[in-house]
């Protein structure tokens, strides 16, 4: 008798475990409903995000914890916030993401440079390429809208991807952006930032650069005008012999 009393006990604290709740109905249809016709249900409340921040963060672990909801009440933060692991997240907030254009060679106009040299279009193996000729001062300009989802304040980033037939020295590559508004220049006129850029490790081995524009763009900026040279006799010296062929760049931009 007592062995058949202490198993069907058993059998009810498990069934209990793992049984579905219900406030407020009797067949509750997850883990957990909540069901009311008057009221709703009230979460843990900091008056600020700098009370929360300082009584339950430094309690907390992205083991544990990751999801756990509060709720803010003050004017500047007033919302849902939840723990994403290592801090409180408004539950809502714009996330920034990174966006990006490309441009391949034919999409790149070609200029002349202050000797009138004039890079250009070839073809290195099957792959198209812009080349800057060696002992030159050659340019090449994009033309770029400023995308709409841009956030109005983060810097544009610059890659460049590139190869070389020489495998020693450094190019030397400057960065000129203008950022025009709907009427007029309004910055950059004279901003310029130099790079220099290693030769390809292997003879035309694929390489990478990686650079932010000198210049930042002001939030009413409509487009971005941006030229790149390659100077054999400026700042920094340009010690390649050989070309620079240039396959394509990517602006990247935070939304």
């Amino acid at each position: 008798m007592k062995q058949t009393v202490l198993i069907n006990l058993l059998l009810l604290v498990s069934t209990s475990l793992f049984a579905q709740v219900g406030i407020g109905t009797t067949s509750p249809k997850a883990i957990l409903e909540v069901v009311s016709p008057t009221s709703g249900m009230l979460i843990p409340r900091y008056s600020t995000l700098a009370s929360a921040n300082t009584k339950s963060l430094p309690t907390l672990n992205g083991t544990d914890h990751s999801g756990l909801m509060i709720y803010i009440d003050e004017a500047a933060n007033r919302g849902f916030w939840f723990y994403d692991g290592s801090a409180f997240v408004k539950v809502g907030a714009p996330v920034s993401r990174t966006r990006s254009i490309s441009y391949g060679p034919g999409d790149i106009d070609l200029m002349p440079g202050s000797s009138s040299e004039i890079p250009t279009k070839q073809s290195l193996g099957l792959t198209p390429v812009i080349s800057f000729a060696d002992k030159s001062d050659s340019y090449i300009q994009i033309v770029v809208p400023i995308p709409a989802d841009w956030n109005g304040t983060s810097p544009f980033t610059l890659t460049g991807f590139y190869a070389s037939q020489a495998t020693t020295g450094n190019f030397a590559l400057f960065f000129i952006p203008v950022y025009l508004s709907l009427n007029s220049v309004i910055s950059g006129t004279n901003s310029l930032c130099g790079l220099p850029i290693p030769a390809s490790s292997a003879p035309n081995g694929l390489m990478q650069f990686t650079t932010t524009l000198c210049a930042a763009p002001p939030s009413s900026s409509r487009v971005l005008k941006l030229t790149i040279a390659r100077y054999k006799s400026l700042g920094s010296p340009d010690t390649v012999i050989g070309d620079f062929n240039l396959l394509g760049l990517r602006i990247d931009y935070q939304d």
